[in-house]
C-alpha cells in the first residue's frame, strides 16, 4: 500500500504548479502516514474489479444517507481543520476513546449506505472517469468481469472468476 501512495503521490507532484507544491507534500507525508497505520483500508474493499494493478479501478457506490459526510466531516473536524477542495484527514486522535468513537461513527454511517448503484471505472477518483454504469445487487452478486460489464477493453486478460467465499 505504501509503495502505491507513493507512486501517486509522486505522478501528483510531477503534474503540480509551484504554488500548489508545499499543500500536496504535506498531503503525501498524511496520506503515507495512514497507509502505513491502515494498510488495508475499509474503502478498499469497494474496489470490485483493477486491470491486475494497472491505471483502471473499478469502484461500486452506494448512497449514504442525508447529511453523513456533514457529520463525519463536524465530528473530525474537531482534531483538524478541513482543507478545500480535497481534505484526506489524518486517522489519528489524543486518545484510543476518541478513535475508537471516530471509527464507530464512520461504522455507522457506512452501515447506513444503500446498496450500490453505480460502478465507475477510474484512473484516479479526483480526474476522469473512464465508465460509469447502473448496476443492481444481482450484478454485483453475478458480474465475473467488470471491464467487458463496463465495455472497457482490459490491458491483461480477466483473472479466473473469484470463488465465493465459504
Amino acid at each position: 500500500m505504501i509503495d502505491a501512495v507513493d507512486l501517486l503521490w509522486a505522478t501528483a507532484l510531477e503534474n503540480a504548479n509551484a504554488a500548489d507544491l508545499d499543500n500536496l507534500a504535506n498531503s503525501a507525508a498524511l496520506a503515507a502516514r495512514m497507509a502505513v497505520d491502515d494498510p488495508k483500508p475499509t474503502w478498499l474493499d469497494e474496489v470490485i474489479d483493477d486491470n491486475e494493478g494497472q491505471d483502471v479501478r473499478i469502484f461500486s457506490l452506494a448512497p449514504l444517507p442525508t447529511h453523513s459526510l456533514e457529520r463525519l466531516s463536524d465530528a473530525l473536524s474537531r482534531y483538524q481543520t478541513p482543507v478545500h477542495p480535497v481534505w484526506v484527514p489524518l486517522w489519528q486522535f489524543p486518545t484510543a476513546e476518541e478513535k475508537s468513537t471516530l471509527d464507530r461513527l464512520t461504522d455507522q454511517i457506512l452501515d447506513g449506505s444503500g446498496p450500490p448503484e453505480l460502478a465507475i471505472a477510474t484512473p484516479d477518483l479526483m480526474g476522469e472517469i473512464v465508465a460509469a454504469k447502473a448496476i443492481t445487487t444481482e450484478d454485483l452478486a453475478g458480474v465475473a468481469d467488470w471491464f467487458s460489464f463496463l465495455g472497457i477493453v482490459r490491458k491483461v486478460p480477466a483473472p479466473p472468476p473469484r470463488r465465493a467465499s465459504r
